[in-house]
């Protein structure tokens, strides 16, 4: 499963936007621990950045560190999307690289993005735990 897994948060193509914004979000899931939920509701001004990585600040006072990698990725697709504080992390971004601030991704996206990478075998694990008790 882990090469699976290093596989997909590989797939997205870095030279472009859409591949910024996924290879940041993919990395949040599959690095991080974050659900999509969660990484679809984050807001710029939830991520603080520091020397050493980021924290993203969670409900209920509470948060996670990123690893380094991760914050990179997060930094580099923030840097170039330019989006502000109030917005969501995940906004849609057109094959010609327009990025929609006004607008924002939902898990449903996440699924079908995931998919386009080949990852229906991870959905099915994801599906899978949720559903058992």
């Amino acid at each position: 499963m882990y090469d699976l897994l290093h596989a997909l948060v590989a797939a997205p193509d870095r030279q472009t936007l859409l591949g910024l914004r996924d290879h940041a979000w993919l990395r949040l899931v599959f690095v991080e621990g974050q659900t999509l939920a969660q990484v679809v509701s984050l807001r710029v001004k939830d991520v603080d950045f520091g020397p050493s990585g980021a924290r993203i600040h969670l409900p209920e006072g509470r948060h996670v560190v990123l690893s380094l990698e991760t914050a990179s990725a997060l930094a580099l697709w923030l840097d170039v999307a330019r989006l502000p504080a109030g917005c969501r992390v995940l906004v849609p971004v057109t094959v010609g690289g327009v990025v929609h601030r006004d607008s924002h991704l939902s898990v449903h996206g996440l699924r079908v993005r995931l998919r386009e990478y080949g990852g229906q075998a991870v959905l099915d694990v994801i599906d899978a735990e949720q559903e058992e008790p």
